[in-house]
């Protein structure tokens, strides 16, 4: 099974696009306690009351009738930057929705992944070489669903 697995649901991405600039200013440097340092080009949104994207993902998993619940958050890859090869920290899988016109891969395993909306598994070591352009993500992660369930789930609606 391929680590992303693009999906065709339809996340408001206007009103997703307008709250992350609109909490921008409330962005933080990405942290992770198996790192020394605090990835100052790689900014999370998570803490904020996260209004839409709180909607979104409880309309997400209404839709799909996912139990298990997931977390939303905004991160903003600078331009010209990258994020370094990883697996993310108690994070099985996510949704990543790309909110603006970047199109810079995903790169898992060696392989690079272009999407506008998929589902990720986490657990697979993945990086992003970002282009001229910030790169605008909301990510819905999920800390205790499979990756290949969440597929699964996903695809028996689509």
């Amino acid at each position: 099974m391929k680590p992303v697995h693009e999906i065709n649901y339809l996340f408001n991405k206007h009103l997703l696009l307008t709250e992350i600039e609109h909490l921008k200013g409330h962005s933080k440097a990405y942290t992770d306690n198996r790192y020394s340092a605090a990835a100052d080009n790689w900014r999370i949104i998570k803490e904020t009351n996260l209004k839409v994207g709180e909607k979104e993902t409880q309309r997400f998993l209404d839709f799909y009738n996912i139990s298990n619940s997931g977390s939303c958050r905004y991160y903003i890859l600078k331009k010209n930057t990258s994020l370094q090869m990883h697996v993310d920290n108690h994070t099985t899988c996510s949704v990543n929705v790309i909110l603006n016109n970047n199109c810079a891969p995903v790169t898992v395993e060696d392989v690079d992944y272009f999407y506008s909306t998929a589902i990720l598994n986490t657990q697979k070591r993945h990086g992003v070489i970002n282009s001229d352009t910030d790169r605008l993500l909301f990510k819905i992660s999920f800390f205790d669903l499979p990756y290949e369930e969440l597929v699964k789930i996903v695809s028996s609606v689509q």
